[in-house]
């Protein structure tokens, strides 16, 4: 009987010292791009905001730092979404961008049983993510004379309900606007052609300081031992794709594939560069394949390899870089980091530091 007492004395305690923590929550300022700021919880962490003309959302997560939850998955025990529309927009059921919201303002619970209470959309359901399941809540509330809306995702056992529809307000109203609406909605449709602009300035530098001039679906130009081509039409990005493979050496070609032992990477040097290796294959004849992974070759490389290859006894290698020039979501378009990994490469090929045959 003791020991049971005890037990639940110690969880009762657990429950305040947790309740104290989020109704006391440190609050930190996150700036919401241009537009203005909040004050959100200071473990919440801020992602990349998600961006187009008829609506911002904006991120911040708490992940649950334990090895026991990690897997395919990151496991978020808090989340909160905060969405900005232009005059003239909508919010809500009818706005056409409000499942993007919920979702990302529910973060995997699953099973929500929604209610309306006052002006706060609640629901209740089961957080999964990596086999764990925890009960949680959900809070969605609008403020349409604000053009503001906020979404927040907590596991019942970190907050009642009422301190988490207290978090939402206290978020709520600490925001601070900066520009109005429409001065922030000009910015953000303009942004995209900003940011393409300043990639493909970015870009011609790289290239005119190594005098490569590249035209598309042409064959590949060769200079300091590196190829490189411009395939109009990459069928992931719908857009002009820029590839540089440069050799690095020659193993035994094997029916095996080849991996990456993944060393550290020289001082100064960001990170290996993509590897592919080409060789004989009974069944395919001469193939591309990715050293870590699946990997396309341009059209216009393949000819070029056909010609430069023909001892089927050894798998010839290359460090490999592709940039999707028109996707300014598509990854760095930093071309030097690359140039400046290749004089590793081939030393670590042919000490067997850099990949190795998988038995």
């Amino acid at each position: 009987m003791l020991l049971i007492l005890l037990v639940a004395a110690m969880i009762l305690v657990v429950l305040f010292v947790v309740g104290r923590a989020v109704a006391n929550a440190k609050l930190a300022t996150r700036e919401l791009l241009e537009l203005g700021s909040i004050e959100a919880p200071a473990r919440l962490t801020p992602y990349a905001p998600d961006e187009s003309p008829e609506r911002v959302l904006f991120r911040f997560h708490r992940v649950k730092d334990s090895f026991l939850w990690m897997g395919s998955n990151t496991p978020y025990r808090e989340a909160l979404t905060v969405a900005v529309w232009p005059e003239g927009g909508s919010a809500g059921p009818d706005s056409g961008w409000e499942r993007e919201f919920l979702s990302l303002a529910t973060d995997r619970v699953e099973g929500i049983a929604w209610r309306q209470e006052s002006d706060f959309r609640i629901g209740e359901g089961i957080h999964r993510v990596n086999t764990h399941e925890t009960p949680s809540w959900v809070l969605v509330r609008y403020w349409p004379e604000r053009h503001l809306a906020l979404g927040y995702m907590i596991w019942k056992k970190d907050a009642s309900l009422d301190q988490a529809k207290a978090m939402v307000e206290r978020v709520a109203a600490s925001f601070k606007p900066k520009l109005d609406l429409p001065a922030f909605f000009q910015i953000v449709r303009e942004r995209p052609g900003k940011r393409l602009a300043a990639r493909h300035e970015a870009l011609a530098k790289q290239l005119a300081s190594r005098n490569l001039a590249i035209e598309p679906d042409r064959p590949p130009v060769e200079q300091d031992g590196v190829a490189y081509v411009i395939q109009s039409d990459w069928p992931s990005v719908r857009g002009p794709w820029l590839f540089a493979m440069a050799p690095i050496g020659t193993l035994p070609a094997t029916p095996r594939p080849y991996r990456h032992r993944w060393p550290p990477p020289p001082e100064g040097v960001h990170q290996w560069p993509d590897m592919i290796y080409y060789s004989w294959r009974e069944g395919e004849g001469w193939a591309a394949k990715g050293v870590h992974g699946d990997y396309l070759v341009p059209e216009a490389m393949k000819p070029w390899l056909e010609t430069r290859h023909t001892d089927r006894s050894k798998a010839y290698f290359y460090a490999v870089r592709g940039i999707a020039m028109d996707e300014t979501d598509g990854g760095d378009a930093d071309l030097e980091r690359y140039w400046k990994a290749l004089p590793f490469m081939a030393p670590k090929l042919a000490d067997g530091s850099l990949v190795f045959e998988l038995k």
